[in-house]
């Protein structure tokens, strides 16, 4: 499955897949190359809303810049899968 990012769309999903000892390395190179399968959209979209959770969040509940920024590569990365 081939998602359109942008650059820092790219740069973000590598950042959070090399989180955890770059457990997820291997999901942040199949989604730069465009190969993720239907598993793969799944788990990067729990890595981007765990993330969104644990840094996006502001006391108020109200998404900050990054929570954004995060919400829109969620609605991004899962529009693909959302569409078939």
């Amino acid at each position: 499955m081939t998602i359109n990012l942008t650059k820092r769309q790219d740069e973000l999903i590598e950042y959070l897949c090399g989180l955890d000892d770059g457990a997820n390395a291997e999901l942040g190179k199949r989604a730069k190359a465009g190969q993720l399968s239907s598993d793969d959209v799944g788990r990067l979209c729990e890595i981007i809303s765990d993330e969104l959770m644990l840094k996006g969040i502001e006391k108020s509940f109200e998404p900050n810049d990054y929570g954004l920024e995060l919400e829109k590569l969620l609605d991004d990365v899962n529009s693909e899968r959302l569409h078939r």
